[in-house]
Order: C-alpha cells, then sequence, then structure tokens
C-alpha cells in the first residue's frame, strides 16, 4: 500500500468518524461499507474485516463477499478469501465472477483453477474477453468460445448469433467458416446489417442476401422485399435485376417514390439517359425535390441537353446557392452551349466556393479562351496544373 498524505489520511478518519456517529444511529449498509473501505486503507484491517463481516449477515450478497474477499486476499489469507470468492460466485454465478475468481487463482500462480474460471466465463459468454489471459490458456478457451457460440445458435438461430459465430471465426482468420455464418445471418435475415464486415466479403454475403429477399417474395411477404432486393442486385452492380425489381414496386405501386428514385439512378450507372429523365421528370413532378433536378440536370448534360441542364442547375442553386457543384455543372452546360460570359460568371462563383479546385480553374481557363482573354486564360491554366492548354 502507497504511504498516504496527511490531507489523505484526515480525510478518511473523518469519514470514519462520520460513518460510526451514523451507526450509532442504527444499521446501515451503506455506513458499514464506507467505514469499513476507509479503515482498510487506513491498514486497520482487523477492523474493516468485522464490518465487511457486519455487512454480510445483514444482507449477504455477491458484492459484499468480493468486498471481504480482496481484503482477505491483499492480506495473503488466501483459503479466506477463495471461500468468499466462491461465495459471491454461487450467489451470482454470471462471468464477472468467475472472472473475479480466475484473476485471484492466477495471481497466486494457480493456473488450472485460473483456467477453469476463465473457460467457465467464455462458457457462459463466448464473447467475454479475458484481460489477463495468458497466451498459453488462448487455445483451451478458444475451443470453449466455439462450442458457446455454436451452442447460442442451436438455442436460437438468429442472425446475430451467426454474426458473432461469423466474427469469431474471422479473428481467427478462418475466412470461409467466417463466410458461411455471415451469409447464413442474411439468409435469415435479409435486412440484417453487420457491424463491420470485410470488403472482399460483401459480394458473397449479397448474393445469400439476395436468396434471403427471394424467399420472403416467394412466401409473398411484404411487396417491399422487390425494392430491398433491387438495393442489393444494385449495391453488386448487376443493374438490370436491379430495374426488374424496382419496377416490380413501380407497376403495383406507382406512388413508390424511393423505388422510382432507385430506379432513376440505376439508369444513370447504365447510361440509359432518356429512361432516367423520364423518371426523374415523374420525380419532380410528384415532389419538386432538390435532388432530382440535380440528377435531372447530369443526365440532361450527358445527352448534350444543355439548355435544360442549365435550367434544372438554375432552379438547384436558387434552393441551394452554396451548393458549389451546381455552379460548376450549369456553367461546363453553358460552356458547350457557347455562352460563355455566362460559363465564366458560374467557374467564378465555383471557384470562390471551391478555391483550390484545379478542374475550375482550368474549365474557367477554356472560358477566358473563348472570350479572347489570353492573360486570364493563361493565368487560370497555371493555377490549374494542367500542361499542355494553348491559348489559341
Amino acid at each position: 500500500m502507497s504511504k498516504l498524505s496527511a490531507e489523505d489520511r484526515a480525510q478518511l478518519l473523518n469519514n470514519v468518524a462520520k460513518t460510526t456517529r451514523l451507526l450509532k444511529r442504527g444499521a446501515s449498509i451503506p455506513a458499514y461499507r464506507m467505514r469499513a473501505r476507509a479503515l482498510s486503507t487506513l491498514g486497520r484491517h482487523k477492523e474493516a474485516l468485522a464490518d465487511f463481516t457486519k455487512i454480510i449477515e445483514l444482507a449477504p450478497s455477491a458484492d459484499a463477499y468480493k468486498d471481504r474477499a480482496d481484503l482477505y486476499a491483499a492480506l495473503k489469507r488466501d483459503r479466506q478469501a477463495a471461500a468468499d470468492y466462491t461465495r459471491a460466485i454461487e450467489l451470482k454465478p454470471d462471468v464477472y465472477w468467475y472472472n473475479v475468481r480466475g484473476n485471484f487463482y492466477l495471481e497466486r500462480g494457480r493456473y488450472a483453477k485460473a483456467l477453469a474460471d476463465y473457460v467457465k466465463a467464455v462458457e457462459i459468454s463466448p464473447s467475454h474477453i479475458i484481460a489477463r489471459c495468458p497466451k498459453s490458456f488462448e487455445a483451451t478457451l478458444d475451443e470453449h468460445r466455439l462450442r458457446g457460440y455454436t451452442r447460442e445458435i442451436e438455442r436460437e438461430p438468429s442472425a446475430w448469433n451467426f454474426e458473432q459465430r461469423g466474427n469469431f471465426y474471422l479473428e481467427r482468420g478462418q475466412y470461409v467458416k467466417a463466410l458461411a455464418d455471415f451469409q447464413r445471418s442474411v439468409e435469415l435475415d435479409p435486412n440484417y446489417n453487420f457491424d463491420e464486415l470485410p470488403e472482399d466479403l460483401e459480394e458473397p454475403v449479397n448474393a445469400h442476401r439476395i436468396i434471403g429477399y427471394t424467399k420472403r417474395i416467394e412466401d409473398a411477404q411484404p411487396d417491399v422485399n422487390y425494392r430491398r432486393r433491387g438495393n442489393v442486385y444494385f449495391a453488386m452492380g448487376n443493374y438490370a435485376q436491379a430495374i426488374a425489381d424496382y419496377s416490380v414496386m413501380i407497376d403495383r405501386y406507382p406512388y413508390d417514390y424511393e423505388s422510382l428514385e432507385k430506379r432513376a439512378k440505376t439508369y444513370l450507372k447504365l447510361k440509359r439517359y432518356d429512361a432516367a429523365i423520364r423518371d426523374f421528370k415523374r420525380l419532380i413532378e410528384r415532389s419538386g425535390d432538390t435532388d432530382c433536378y440535380f440528377d435531372l440536370g447530369g443526365a440532361y448534360l450527358e445527352t448534350q441537353r444543355y439548355k435544360e441542364a442549365a435550367q434544372c442547375f438554375g432552379e438547384v442553386i436558387k434552393r441551394e446557392p452554396q451548393f458549389a457543384t451546381a455552379y460548376y455543372n450549369r456553367g461546363s452546360a453553358y460552356f458547350y452551349s457557347g455562352q460563355y460570359a455566362a460559363a465564366r460568371a458560374d467557374f467564378d462563383e465555383y471557384l470562390r466556393l471551391e478555391p483550390d479546385d484545379c478542374d475550375g480553374y482550368d474549365m474557367r481557363g477554356k472560358c477566358y479562351r473563348a472570350l479572347g482573354d489570353a492573360s486570364r486564360a493563361q493565368t487560370d491554366f497555371a493555377r490549374s496544373g494542367i500542361s499542355g492548354r494553348r491559348l489559341f
């Protein structure tokens, strides 16, 4: 025990005096506990033990036995300490108490008993981390962790339980077994989201997420599973299948905004711009959402319908004047339609919002070049860092 400062000692003595006065008025477990801990810190162990014993007499609990066991352990009275830790476990046989007694045995070099307690802890809760676990215990504990995870799956084959065992396998480099458990998770619950999934496992897991949604669709569960399956197809890059599922939803529910938006964005991925434009127009008719104007403008820009693109991005700018990319895109529409002064003004605004963007300087340089201002064009081309630009 470290030496107490005079101030700390005075505080502890004050606590002892105060709790003694309280106890004269009647028994109080909090008062006994406070006094016992103060007495223990002061080195008055016999008195502290008497108080801890009194607490156990008044209200025996796992915490009370642990307090007395900790003091016995500090005094090297190991037999009494072990007995009290055991009594705590009998009253509350959970992970924490097995871990506590295991730590006690480990400190005393009683490794077989320590391992037995740690094994019991991970059997109760396989995910429990033994903070002070010797390396020599790891293989045995892993064996029992795996049994615990498997037992939980047998008791309740839920997506979460399969994920837990999958994580166990993953942490130990057993990727095939981990993948099998993650796939089983999403077959049981295709909506299930993992806390963390390695990128290289996402595609094979999503393939089984598809299986889960398909099963729900075949079982005539809610139609929303078509959209959800479409989202997985989209994530996997299977855009044709995604469109097919979104279209089922839209045919059945013409006002399903989310499916219509997803289908429009999928058409963009496939460069089917005319189809995307039709869907974005329908979305704007229903909601007038700013993002839809932005995406519609992008589709018009890709199809060289610059007037319509400029109108869409203008609507976005009217609603969100600080939306830098909208200025860049409208400036591009103006530029490619030969409206160089209007384009330059938009790139001025874009660069005010994004002063370090090389592409912005390059496009404004092109505007200056088209307007016959070689000096400013040269300055912007230099700032863009793009070499080989001719001034005229």
